[in-house]
């Protein structure tokens, strides 16, 4: 499976307006394949709508894409005039985290990506994989996965949790049962590291 994220910028107090045009045009596009996750953001960069699109493979995307603007409906949305940007990003799952869930885990998101340095996603991988189980019974892992093109060498991972208190005491609850942080990578592995607070739209699955 791969992911293509899809991030809109709007002008300041579009943001409604375009969620609602995409919303018409999804009508026809949900008929070829269904966006597995649909946000925008409450805490961070606003005026976005992110859109998260899984497909089974590369051919599989541009097939669905070339069908959807063939069937010549309403798709793809059209609103030059309050986007400000569009940017797709291409990522792949982890293989601790293989499928993206659907149904109600939020309904705040928590998304957060590491720069990770030319050669460091090995250390993430390995030692992710030996703590993950345990850190998600305390809450979901929605997604964990790598960047396959655009800024590369990028981790994002993506927590649900019920409120904003759940996710401080689930936080709390797993450095007291020493299930999370996971143990360092080697000095020098993450770069940067940054943050946002996620809420979904109506366009998503996951809730």
């Amino acid at each position: 499976m791969i992911l293509d994220l899809r991030t809109y910028r709007v002008k300041p107090g579009k943001l409604s307006q375009w969620i609602d045009l995409y919303a018409e045009a999804y009508v026809d596009r949900k008929a070829h394949s269904p966006l597995a996750a649909s946000f925008t953001c409450e805490i961070g960069p606003l005026e976005r709508l992110i859109n998260i699109w899984p497909y089974d493979s590369h051919a599989h995307r541009e097939t669905v894409r070339a069908d959807a603007i063939a069937a010549k409906g309403k798709w793809p949305p059209r609103a030059p005039d309050i986007l400000e940007d569009m940017r797709s990003e291409i990522f792949v799952p982890m293989d601790f985290c293989p499928e993206f869930p659907t149904g109600r885990l939020g309904p705040v998101f928590e998304w957060r990506a590491y720069q990770i340095r030319t050669e460091g996603m090995a250390d993430i991988h390995a030692v992710w994989s030996e703590i993950i189980d345990r850190r998600r019974q305390i809450s979901p892992l929605v997604m964990a996965m790598q960047s396959e093109n655009g800024l590369l060498n990028r981790f994002v991972h993506i927590w649900a949790y019920e409120s904003f208190a759940h996710r401080t005491e689930a936080r709390a609850e797993a450095i007291a049962r020493k299930c999370w942080p996971p143990r360092s990578t080697p000095p020098g592995t993450i770069l940067a590291e940054d943050s946002m607070i996620l809420s979904p739209t109506i366009l998503s699955q996951l809730q």
